[in-house]
Order: C-alpha cells, then sequence, then structure tokens
C-alpha cells in the first residue's frame, strides 16, 4: 500500500490551491462545478456536493479515447521532405483547433460558473 498526500488551502471564496505529491493545481469555482489548472492540462468539474457523483472533462485538449476515434487512411507514399512539411501544417492547424475548441469550452464553463448559483439558474451545467 503507497502512502498519499493531498492539502487544499483555500485562498479567497472559489478559489483553492491544491498541493498534493504529484504537483500543485489551482481550482476555481464554486462547490460542484469548478475548473482546476494543473501542469497536466486544463479541467472542467462537475458534480452534485454529498452524493460522490461527479464529472469531469478536459478543456485544453482531446481526451486519448477522442483521439483514437480518429479513422486513419492510408495515403500515396510521399517524400521525406513532403511528409515533414505537411505534418508541420496538420500540427499547427490541428493545435489551432484544438485552441479554438479550448476556449469555446472555457467561455461556457466561466460562464456557467459565473451564473452558478444566481437567482433563476437553474443549476444545471452543459458542456459541449
Amino acid at each position: 500500500m503507497a502512502f498519499r498526500f493531498s492539502r487544499t488551502i483555500r485562498l479567497f471564496p472559489g478559489i483553492r490551491l491544491n498541493i498534493s505529491k504529484s504537483g500543485i493545481s489551482t481550482s476555481l469555482g464554486p462547490r460542484g462545478a469548478s475548473v482546476t489548472v494543473r501542469k497536466r492540462g486544463i479541467y472542467a468539474n462537475t458534480g452534485i456536493p454529498g452524493t460522490g457523483m461527479s464529472y469531469r472533462t478536459r478543456l485544453d485538449k482531446k481526451s486519448p479515447r477522442q483521439a483514437d476515434t480518429v479513422s486513419k487512411v492510408p495515403s500515396k507514399k510521399k517524400t521525406k521532405n513532403q511528409t515533414s512539411a505537411n505534418a508541420k501544417h496538420e500540427n499547427g492547424k490541428a493545435a489551432a483547433e484544438n485552441s479554438q475548441v479550448a476556449s469555446k469550452r472555457l467561455e461556457n464553463v466561466l460562464s456557467d460558473l459565473k451564473a452558478f448559483g444566481q437567482p433563476g439558474h437553474g443549476q444545471t451545467l452543459h458542456y459541449s
């Protein structure tokens, strides 16, 4: 059995500093709906306090499961220079798309967090 270490320090209402054996992270948002920033990525966390039920999704890039679902279509043979130039172009294009998706998701999460708990808000969070 391995020992685990975790400590949460409340800096301000809705802002927590989390310290563990694997590193430091920051959580922003109320209990039940937060955004966590850590060295491994940015995550949106939602849950029903007191039930143990929660949902977590990565905002900054696709999860490994989503990346595996992309089908690989065999293509014609290319020269080494063509392949590296195309790979650089595709990597840049994919990075830009991932950045746009992450920005939109983060905007949705932040707007939900801002509205969460205010009168007339349905206490339901939706992420796409």
